[in-house]
């Protein structure tokens, strides 16, 4: 056999090799398609949260003794706290990293601490567990081997970030005799 013989088998191997790959990634995607439609709609998902995630603040709030002082003259940390809120919401969205998500949760932690919420406070308590669930997490690399998992665990976190702006923005409202919030149409 000479040289060009071996290398047409070679090259004929090669493709038979490509086609089988593609036939299975078709084949794989097809499944994924399948798995993925039998998702609820994320957007329904979203809003189901957002309503429960108010009326659990607003069980917090009546049911709580004492949450001690807040410090409502820091408005820049008022600021940065419901800006990182939103952020992190915003990231999960994204399909940002864990890691890149749990920074958002550190920050929002901090400056809830600064604003005077003790560690048993509602907004405290769900910025740990929002914590300890993104540190469970792969931080980055193989996560989109992981993502239906990963997005699961952000929809309950979305939870927890929902709860504490309720209660924040609640909170604040109180804070301020006569305030009325602009709602968008």
């Amino acid at each position: 056999m000479d040289w060009y013989e071996k290398l047409g088998i070679q090259v004929a191997v090669a493709f038979a090799k490509e086609g089988f790959n593609f036939l299975f990634a078709k084949l794989k995607s097809k499944e994924g398609e399948k798995e993925t439609s039998n998702l609820p709609d994320p957007e329904q998902v979203a809003h189901k949260v957002e309503e429960e995630a108010e009326v659990k603040a607003e069980k917090a709030l009546e049911s709580e003794t004492s949450v001690g002082e807040l410090d409502w003259t820091k408005t820049a940390t008022l600021f940065w706290l419901g800006n990182d809120l939103m952020w992190i919401k915003d990231q999960m969205f994204r399909g940002s990293s864990p890691a890149r998500v749990l920074q958002g949760v550190e920050h929002a932690a901090k400056y809830a601490e600064s604003l005077g919420f003790d560690s048993g406070s509602l907004p405290m308590t769900n910025l740990n567990m929002a914590k300890t669930i993104l540190e469970s997490l792969p931080p980055s690399g193989d996560v989109h081997t992981q993502i239906p998992i990963i997005q699961q665990h952000y929809r309950t976190i979305a939870g927890y970030i929902d709860q504490t702006k309720f209660y924040i923005s609640a909170k604040a409202e109180g804070n301020e005799p006569g305030f009325v919030k602009l709602r968008a149409l």
